[in-house]
């Protein structure tokens, strides 16, 4: 009868331990069309941007974008809070968000192996240019750039990355909060 409760007991803990786990690393991708995928009404972090402190709340299939406060750090300079799914709250270090931050450095040997496959912005501010590098299989790279559109006076307008629809956009959230960086 004991081992039995013990058993039962180890099987709890390990079902809590993988469903907080699985939570965990629960993404709204909103580059999809149902991009809260029918889950519980709730926050979620995103798929692409939540290195930047974006997150989302759910309601249905539908998707309100929510953004972490910027703090400033020890030094004075701006420090983005990033979104924690097991505590719900904004904080400096979480095992909810797999990317650091959504820029890729060319300059490392591997720059896509710490990414999940997507579209992000490259450390070098060529983010209002419309650079952007596009990740693969972890290992895949390739430097694209988003068009340019006529802007009907005989001039055009550059759209740029926006991390968080993985599309070229003219207002890019994720631009913006880049160029401080």
């Amino acid at each position: 009868m004991k081992c039995l409760a013990s058993l039962l007991i180890g099987l709890l803990v390990l079902i809590a331990v993988t469903n907080a786990a699985l939570e965990t690393h629960l993404c709204v991708d909103l580059s999809k069309e149902t991009p809260c995928n029918g889950w519980p009404a709730g926050l979620y972090p995103v798929c692409f941007g939540c290195g930047i402190g974006f997150f989302a709340e759910c309601q249905g299939n539908e998707a309100t974008i929510l953004n972490c406060p910027t703090v400033q750090d020890a030094s004075g300079y701006p420090s983005i809070l990033l979104f924690d799914n097991v505590t719900k709250t904004c904080v400096e270090k979480t095992d909810s968000c797999p990317e650091k931050k959504p820029f890729v450095n060319m300059a490392d040997i591997e720059p896509c192996e710490s990414f999940p496959d997507g579209k992000y912005h490259l450390c070098n501010n060529d983010c209002e240019l419309g650079y952007f590098a596009e990740c693969q299989d972890k290992k895949d790279i390739t430097i694209k750039r988003c068009a340019h559109v006529d802007d009907g006076n005989g001039g055009y307008f550059r759209l740029r990355l926006d991390v968080l629809s993985q599309s070229c956009v003219e207002e890019s959230t994720s631009c913006a909060i880049h160029n401080w960086h």
